[in-house]
């Protein structure tokens, strides 16, 4: 058995393809992994919004009417802990601030 070595040939691909290298056969397997991890979870619904809005600093009103979400911060600074921050295709937040 053959043990890898970087910088020499590791597979032999079908003739007259060439030879790849152990770096090459990582930087392969890496993209690869990296293609699957990045694939986003099931998109929102259209019409979801964040929830669980909690105010922990400052002050500001949050409402919803229909599928917009309307955040009025009425201080200099707010900052508002989310249970989930997903927005639908079809949906809306609007920030206003002073």
């Amino acid at each position: 058995m053959k043990l890898a070595v970087p910088g020499r040939p590791f597979l032999n691909t079908p003739k007259g393809r060439g030879k790849r290298t152990v770096g090459q056969v990582v930087a392969l397997a890496l993209a690869s992994i990296t293609v699957v991890l990045a694939a986003p979870p099931n998109p929102p619904a259209p019409t979801q919004l964040p929830t669980g809005a909690r105010v922990v600093a400052g002050t500001a009103n949050i409402s919803q009417t229909g599928a917009t979400l309307a955040i009025q911060q009425s201080t200099a600074r707010a900052a508002i802990d989310w249970q989930s921050f997903n927005i639908g295709a079809s949906a809306s937040v609007v920030f206003s601030q002073p």
